[in-house]
């Protein structure tokens, strides 16, 4: 479903996804430990 959080020679971490939830919207929203980030994933309109 999401790719990208190791690079490519999976040596690095870019990301660390540690909770997942649905919004009201249907998209998906990922909490990120190592980015300090939460992400919005959602179908391409």
């Amino acid at each position: 479903m999401v790719t990208g959080f190791l690079t490519d020679d999976q040596k690095q971490v870019r990301g660390l996804p540690v909770g997942l939830a649905m919004d009201k919207q249907g998209g998906v929203v990922i909490a990120d430990d190592a980015g300090d980030s939460v992400w919005r994933v959602s179908a391409a309109r």
